[in-house]
């Protein structure tokens, strides 16, 4: 029996994305300062003393989704929790959105392509892999510093190349 690769994907959930950069675009944020460098966060709060489950002042779009779906996903300090299955931050959304690992980190971790939180140095050997990726999901490459207009720019772009299916 062969099996097709293609066939095993699981749909992409361009509408809960699309949900997502409209409730970026037109929603009650719940966090003040749209901040694309954290999920949640609060720069006058030491991490210690934040509480587990609530709302910061700073976020990315992935930290506005316990706000958009609070019976799907928690924060769990700075970070976000899919509640049904436990996983946390980019699994998390990887799961829920049904997306590759690459297509998560080009949504939602720009600069996760660049910077090696481990090593805590810029790898320019992974730029290669960016330059595909924005030619193949489309948009634009976004930093730490990109504004939700931006991000939401590169989700609906995204969106249309997969329900075209471009990739």
């Amino acid at each position: 029996m062969n099996l097709n690769i293609n066939e095993m994907k699981t749909t992409i959930r361009t509408d809960l994305l699309r949900q997502l950069a409209n409730h970026l675009l037109n929603g009650n944020l719940g966090h003040k300062v749209f901040d694309f460098s954290t999920f949640n966060k609060n720069p006058k709060i030491k991490f210690d003393e934040m509480g587990i489950n609530e709302c910061q002042t700073n976020g990315c779009a992935a930290g506005e989704c316990p706000i958009l779906w609070p019976d799907k996903f928690e924060f769990q300090k700075q970070r976000i929790k899919l509640i049904a299955s436990d996983k946390m931050d980019f699994e998390a959304l990887s799961n829920f959105f049904c997306l590759s690992d690459m297509e998560c980190n080009h949504l939602f971790s720009p600069s996760e392509h660049k910077y090696n939180w481990i090593t805590e140095e810029y790898n320019e050997t992974e730029w290669d892999t960016i330059y595909q990726n924005i030619s193949m999901f489309g948009g634009k490459i976004l930093d730490d510093n990109s504004t939700k207009e931006e991000v939401v720019n590169n989700i609906l772009i995204f969106c249309d190349k997969a329900e075209n299916g471009d990739f």
